[in-house]
């Protein structure tokens, strides 16, 4: 069990140029906190004052992941279960795709936030795409090719295409 929720942060920021960490304590999750935007809390308890979800940091921690993007078009969402375990790993899917064809380079990264009850597995990242959709070239439809044959006479017999001539 787990809860994510969506954020943003600034491509030039600290926690953009960090990458992905994990946070055990409300110091370490504040420090990454304040370098967030656009925070989707949808499915999060949140302080009323701060927006920020509560976590019981005796028994839970937060991973996030800040997702970085070529351009604009580049898009991330989780997929599936959102973060999947066997007992000896995390799997986080995760899909990716493009939208869109005025493609500028990316200001802001995505950044998943995962708040989950505290281990020590290891935690990988799976990547999925859209299957591509095959381009079907069509086949030239040949066209008839009538050849006039000549018969034992040595007259030739008309094909349709002589007779309209």
């Amino acid at each position: 069990p787990h809860r994510l929720f969506k954020a943003l942060t600034g491509s030039n920021s600290v926690l953009a140029q960090g990458g992905t960490g994990v946070a055990l304590n409300q110091l370490d999750f504040d420090k990454m906190w304040g370098n967030l935007s656009s925070v989707e809390t949808e499915n999060v308890t949140t302080s009323a004052l701060t927006q920020e979800p509560v976590i019981n940091w005796d028994q839970q921690m937060v991973y996030y992941l800040v997702i970085g993007t070529d351009n604009s078009c580049q898009k991330t969402k989780p997929f599936g279960d959102e973060m999947n375990t066997d007992c000896l790993s995390i799997t986080i899917p995760l899909y990716r795709y493009l939208e869109g064809t005025n493609c500028q380079p990316s200001l802001y990264f995505p950044v998943f936030l995962y708040i989950y009850s505290k281990s020590n597995l290891p935690i990988s990242i799976q990547w999925v795409y859209p299957t591509p959709i095959p381009t079907v070239t069509p086949l030239p439809t040949p066209s008839p090719t009538a050849t006039p044959t000549p018969t034992s006479s040595g007259k030739t017999i008309p094909t349709p295409e002589s007779e309209n001539e």
